[in-house]
């Protein structure tokens, strides 16, 4: 782990830095890879960073320490699941990021005309590392960034009588659907990243949220309750 990151889930101090968080990114290791965490702790050296799990954790810590922290950037399970009094743990000058790979479902809520919560920026977590670090650096730099694709954002309209009827019993996306469906078939990431044009990584983050929102623990539950509810 850099020396700049600290890990709450894993109770790694700060090594080498004693400046309080800037930056603090809540989710899971599914969502902010140990790559990521590298990559983005040694491109902003002078901007700490600190790894939470949870939102709890970021109660837990020192009042003096989440007031320093500028950009809060949570995962979109981790936010799906928060009460605006979590959110509001952090310090005074925190701008919330939502950190999403389900596009669908980060469009609604960019176009919620009475969100639950107050998001200042949206950041899709499938776009390249340099893409990714160009956007933090505007982040910091006091700007805000909300991608086309939610701009111009057109809902799904229902599917045709005899198609994905079952979408809205599911809860997911069309493409936490497509990715579902091949599970249930048997196939393995890497030919389900094959067939949708994903990458490997992105299969495992449509998964990790597929699960999440199927209340079940595994691939396999999840794969057995897309076929029980198949007409």
């Amino acid at each position: 782990m850099s020396e700049h990151v600290q890990d709450v889930a894993q109770s790694i101090p700060l090594r080498g830095c004693r400046r309080s968080p800037e930056l603090a990114l809540v989710g899971s290791r599914s969502s902010f890879t140990e790559n990521l965490l590298r990559a983005t702790s040694h491109e902003f050296r002078d901007h700490p960073l600190i790894h939470l799990p949870t939102l709890d954790a970021l109660g837990a810590m020192p009042p003096e320490q989440t007031a320093s922290v500028r950009l809060l950037l949570v995962d979109e399970v981790t936010l799906g699941a928060a009460t605006e009094g979590a959110l509001r743990l952090a310090g005074p000058r925190v701008r919330i990021v939502l950190a999403y790979l389900d596009a669908e479902a980060a469009a609604r809520r960019y176009h919620d005309p009475c969100p639950p919560t107050t998001i200042h920026s949206f950041v899709p977590l499938d776009v390249r590392l340099d893409v990714w670090l160009s956007l933090l650096k505007l982040l910091l730099h006091g700007g805000k960034y909300v991608p086309e694709e939610l701009l111009n954002h057109r809902p799904h309209r229902n599917p045709a009588p005899g198609g994905l009827a079952e979408l809205p019993l599911l809860g997911l996306t069309r493409r936490q659907y497509d990715v579902l469906e091949l599970v249930a078939e048997g196939h393995p990431n890497k030919v389900i990243a094959l067939r949708l044009g994903l990458s490997d990584h992105t299969v495992k983050l449509h998964l990790h949220n597929i699960i999440s929102r199927l209340g079940v623990t595994n691939r396999t539950e999840a794969a057995a309750r897309f076929r029980d509810m198949r007409p």
